[in-house]
């Protein structure tokens, strides 16, 4: 079934549907209120609603914090080279040290 075709309905479901949107027009205001809460209740409050629902938003959690402390490294890492403070790193880190150690194991053919 393509979703981009229209839905046919029957006759039956038709009549399904317009006497469900007589017997809603038919309802006070405070009755419609009360049967949105109580569907809302029933969606939301479901477990396997529940548990898809938080899995998703771990999921964009853990995502978003990722993204974000990546964001915060590049920046910092721009601002201290900009600064010259990648000199001091590279010192306390023996970063040139590791890389020639690096270079030594694997030589070049």
């Amino acid at each position: 079934m393509n979703p981009d075709e229209p839905t046919v309905l029957t006759k039956k479901e038709k009549i399904k549907i317009r006497k469900k949107d007589e017997a809603w027009n038919t309802k006070s205001a405070e009755a419609k209120l009360e049967t949105f809460a109580s569907m809302i209740d029933k969606s939301i409050l479901s477990y396997p609603h529940l548990i898809r629902r938080s899995f998703i938003s771990g999921i964009f959690t853990g995502l978003g914090a990722t993204v974000g402390v990546t964001l915060v490294f590049i920046f910092l890492s721009y601002a201290l080279n900009f600064l010259g403070g990648v000199q001091f790193l590279r010192d306390w880190l023996k970063i040139d040290e590791l890389a020639t150690q690096i270079n030594n194991l694997n030589p070049k053919k």
